[in-house]
């Protein structure tokens, strides 16, 4: 009999990546976090910003530590005051540190170095924005120093603007001749496309320029990402909201960006929960399969923070991708945003994805 000599093939870090089972994120009444633990979020304007650390501070024993994340430029709708208070009456010492949006580059070592001392890590992702999110991910993976690393967010009640509150807008403006790429809600105006130095891709721009984004209800997002990185080729991700009565948001989205998805040659739309992460992770290694080895990846992550979770794990194992960020000029009022917390989801990463993070960045 003839045996077929066996040839063990050495996997590449996009297939290691695909072959890591991800739990879902879970609705939890109480998290895990115990005395010596770590505690990352940051001092946002959102209601479940704070009701997130109000839940966590009251329904565990002290011990654990706060580092807490202020923004710059200041807005007086942010929470730090409030939810230092909070930190202090249920004895936890919290870590102050300030993140600037119009300079965002550093924070995800700064934060490492204070990991370092900490062997369980919580990201509580309600109050930060989608960069922070990737940066916090990809820097915290790589290092490899904690045991275990998990994520925390806070799902809101309601989130703006409601259906009315989108027709009442539509009509406002309908036959103005502005309608699509001047109607924004959820923030408006760009300062610039952030490109921070340690989400720099290590592969050399000598190919086509496929970027990867997420549809937002701000089109100036996508317009100006467009303008900016001039690719050739565009796979938008259009996020599928999971309670089917906020199913109308998707088409609404799509509206608002659709002067400026028509505008672009070699574009490719793609689905994707906004709260199920792996989704979104499944369509970045798809792409990344298929297209790595012709395209030079740019991915921005502008869809929801659990899509940006995504973006970070991908991030973490594939330093050949690009990530961009057109940062907002300007956010509504904290009621315009969202209200409320509907309830507080948990996500304790594999330490499969640890090792291959570590191992990429060695």
């Amino acid at each position: 009999m003839t045996v077929k000599p066996s040839y063990d093939r050495v996997l590449r870090a996009d297939e290691r990546l695909a072959d890591i089972s991800f739990p879902a994120v879970r609705p939890v009444t109480n998290l895990p976090i115990l005395s010596g633990d770590l505690l990352i979020m940051a001092a946002g304007f959102e209601d479940r910003c704070v009701r997130t650390v109000e839940q966590i501070c009251e329904g565990q024993s002290p011990g654990f530590s706060i580092c807490m994340l202020r923004y710059l430029p200041h807005y007086d709708e942010n929470q730090g005051v409030y939810l230092q208070s909070i930190a202090h009456r249920a004895g936890v010492d919290v870590i102050e540190m300030v993140y600037d949006r119009r300079n965002p580059g550093g924070i995800g070592d700064a934060i490492a170095r204070l990991s370092a001392n900490y062997q369980n890590i919580f990201i509580d992702i309600s109050g930060m924005s989608r960069l922070l999110i990737v940066q916090v991910l990809v820097e915290l993976l790589t290092r490899g120093r904690s045991n275990k690393i998990n994520i925390v967010y806070g799902e809101a009640t309601i989130y703006h603007p409601s259906e009315k509150e989108f027709q009442t807008a539509l009509m406002d403006v309908k036959g103005s001749g502005t309608w699509g790429q001047h109607l924004s809600f959820l923030s408006s105006g760009i300062i610039e496309v952030a490109v921070p130095a340690e989400l720099a891709s290590v592969a050399m721009l000598d190919a086509s320029i496929r970027m990867i984004t997420f549809l937002s209800f701000d089109p100036e997002q996508l317009s100006y990402l467009v303008q900016e990185i001039q690719p050739a080729f565009v796979d938008l991700i259009q996020g599928v909201p999971p309670d089917g009565q906020n199913r109308w948001r998707q088409e609404a989205v799509f509206s608002l960006n659709e002067k400026v998805i028509a505008s672009i040659s070699g574009n490719t739309l793609h689905e994707a929960s906004t709260l199920d992460y792996r989704v979104s992770l499944r369509i970045l290694l798809d792409l990344y399969r298929n297209r790595n080895m012709f395209d030079y990846f740019v991915l921005a992550p502008t869809g929801s923070k659990m899509q940006a979770v995504a973006v970070g794990l991908f991030r973490a194992a594939l330093h050949d991708v690009q990530i961009v960020y057109p940062t907002p000029r300007e956010f509504p009022s904290p009621t315009k945003y969202t209200s409320g917390l509907s309830k507080i989801h948990y996500l304790e990463l594999p330490q499969d994805i640890l090792k291959l993070a570590a191992r990429q960045s060695d």
